[in-house]
């Protein structure tokens, strides 16, 4: 997983239209001396201004018009709800203006209209709740990271379909099925020897087969007699060459890793993993990330307990609190995937104090998005502190994890998908900042993984937030 920064800066001419709203606090002036911003005062909010410059690249701006010569797209009257002046309308969107046009439709899936904006896990953003039709069947995803997650684990579905197995996977699940059966056999009747005949490499085999047989299965994961088999080292092998979550919850994907897997363990197909790999748009990954990279390559090729294990052993060095690591492990809506990126991201930031504040914050996931939201946050902490600025602290303000940097000041990301400047947001908004400069009185920058309104961009200029870079993150 790599990161790509598209710059944040706004233009000269843009800033000199909104420097003189600074210096609404009482304040303004004695702040905006020493850089630091100052929030204006309630009501009053002015549109943006309608001689702005043109948007920088890095800007949040509305996607270009179709290319010279390409067909337009018919136009469809969108509802388009009364908002109070001075805030955004929040209104349904066609699929097309929200994701690149060649993801929108493939021959076995689309993103269907209308795009509906829905509560994030935050009040200052807005997930886009997307219908994917496919050939399969229909599925909600809560948010836009979701709907490119399942447009490709639609793309392995087909893959994984297009390998007949019939008969003979028939008799790949009973050879596999009897594989664990034989092994624990083993292991009782002859334990030492069994043990030693364990290929080294494999990891502490003991270990993980202690923390898989005492901990409660999530709903990700495989069952330890599955693993044992040899089935999940399959499906590992196969979602990893076609770059999806063997841990993922779609259902339709898991129960055809699990027939493939099945056969292929018991030995009664072979599978050539190269030609399973998944190309296109809905698979691009932009990051430089590669601390994430390498985290997805032991998740890759190591199983559940063993990750769990892992886990558990990097919280423990880093000094998480024993309470905190053993509800993380056991939370319902973390899979082993998502629990080794996060702990395996908090331990290298070594020096950084109130990690387990983070930790603390990321428990409230409520949803596998939210889980995501808190994945995705870490990963983009993590890169502005190995690549911006370190982090001294992650301090727990109104219930968000904001990075404080001495030579950055205050940092802090929103994973939703699109910010606009509601009355409810902007209450948020101004109670998180007011808390942040009470907490400390430094510069704000907000790094964010959608885009925003123009409204909002001019609100949170104007109360001094620094808006410089907009992220692109694998979805997984």
């Amino acid at each position: 997983m790599r990161v790509a920064y598209w710059g944040g800066c706004f233009t000269a001419a843009y800033l000199a239209v909104v420097a003189g709203s600074f210096f609404l606090g009482s304040d303004g002036p004695a702040l905006a001396q020493q850089g630091l911003p100052s929030l204006p005062q309630a009501g009053g909010s002015a549109p943006p201004p309608a001689t702005s410059a043109q948007p920088h690249p890095g800007q949040f701006a509305p996607p270009p018009p179709p290319a010279s010569g390409a067909p337009a797209r018919p136009a469809q009257a969108q509802p388009q709800p009364a908002a109070p002046a001075g805030f955004d309308a929040i209104a349904d969107r066609p699929a097309a203006d929200v994701y690149p046009r060649e993801l929108v439709r493939t021959g076995v899936y689309h993103f269907a209209d209308p795009v509906k904006p829905t509560p994030s896990h935050t009040p200052m953003g807005l997930w886009n709740l997307t219908s994917v039709e496919s050939i399969y069947g229909t599925v909600e995803a809560p948010n836009e990271s979701f709907a490119k997650i399942r447009a490709r684990e639609i793309a392995a579905i087909t893959k994984l379909k297009a390998i007949a197995s019939g008969e003979t996977a028939a008799g790949g699940v009973a050879n596999a099925a009897m594989a664990p059966i034989r092994g624990v056999g083993a292991i009782l009747t002859s334990p030492v020897e069994t043990l030693k005949s364990i290929p080294k490499g494999v990891g502490d085999f003991v270990g993980r087969t202690q923390e898989g047989f005492k901990s409660d299965k999530s709903q990700f994961e495989d069952g330890m007699f599955a693993e044992i088999a040899g089935v999940t080292r399959k499906k590992r092998e196969l979602a990893a060459e076609m770059g999806v979550d063997v841990y993922s919850s779609n259902q339709l994907m898991q129960a055809e890793l699990d027939r493939i897997g099945r056969a292929s363990a018991g030995g009664n197909i072979t599978v050539d993993v190269a030609m399973l790999a998944v190309t296109g748009t809905a698979g691009a990954v932009v990051s430089n990330l590669g601390r994430v990279d390498a985290l997805q390559e032991i998740v890759n090729t190591q199983p559940a307990s063993e990750l769990r294990r892992r886990s558990r052993h990097t919280l423990e060095t880093m000094g998480m609190p024993a309470g905190l690591t053993d509800k993380f492990l056991d939370h319902p809506y973390y899979s082993p995937r998502r629990k080794t990126i996060i702990a395996g991201l908090l331990s290298p930031m070594k020096d950084t104090k109130g990690r387990e504040k983070f930790m603390e914050a990321a428990l409230t996931a409520d949803s596998e998005a939210a889980a995501l939201y808190y994945q995705q946050m870490i990963e983009i902490i993590s890169s502005f502190h190995f690549g911006t600025a370190p982090v001294e602290e992650i301090a727990l303000i109104e219930g968000m994890p904001v990075a404080i940097s001495e030579k950055a000041g205050a940092f802090f990301t929103l994973p939703a998908d699109r910010m606009y400047w509601t009355p409810e947001g902007q209450a948020a908004a101004d109670k998180l900042l007011f808390a942040i400069l009470a907490y400390k009185r430094v510069p704000i920058t907000l790094w964010v993984l959608g885009d925003m309104t123009p409204q909002t961009v001019y609100e949170l200029s104007r109360r001094g937030v620094q808006l410089g870079q907009k992220m692109t993150l694998n979805y997984n």
